[in-house]
């Protein structure tokens, strides 16, 4: 439940973070080039305006392929733009997930193999994982066990020869 809320606040925050650097990118463009971008459209795409008479102004466009040109050009460069965003953000999604599933797993191993019992419950995506740990605890502690009964035989032979 407790991921849950933390995804949706997540998505929540994304997309308000989204809404507010649009406007912002708008109120900048509108206002911060103080009418730069208006005019360069006006001066590529639009010849001046005609006085008809009795009150009527006509607003002729140039070219509609110059225009349509430029649309291109600005989707293209926008889908570029937002494929770039998506594989960045991914890319750091994923090493941050991989660093933290790295510190869990390491975490768990740690804790498993300095502890005296053979119980250890991870989530299903690591069962592989759990099943390779059980494998090196139980033959890590065989050879402990081998070792120490080759150390007693030892010093009972050194006991058995100092007699």
């Amino acid at each position: 439940m407790k991921n849950n809320v933390n995804s949706l606040l997540k998505v929540f925050f994304i997309i308000s973070a989204v809404i507010l650097f649009c406007l912002g990118t708008v109120r900048l463009v509108d206002e911060g080039f103080n009418g730069i971008i208006k005019e360069w459209i006006y001066n590529k795409f639009i010849i001046e305006p005609e006085h008809l008479g009795q009150g009527k102004i006509a607003i002729i466009f140039k070219s509609w392929y110059e225009i349509k040109q430029f649309i291109i050009y600005a989707f293209v460069a926008f889908i570029a733009f937002l494929a770039l965003c998506m594989g960045l953000s991914t890319y750091l999604y994923s090493r941050y997930k991989r660093k933290k599933q790295i510190s869990f797993i390491t975490g768990v191993m740690d804790s498993f193999m300095t502890s005296g019992t053979d119980d250890l419950t991870l989530p299903k995506e690591y069962s592989e994982i759990e099943r390779q740990l059980l494998k090196i605890k139980s033959v890590a502690q065989k050879h402990q066990q081998l070792m120490q009964m080759e150390m007693q035989r030892k010093n009972d032979l050194i006991t058995y020869l100092a007699h």
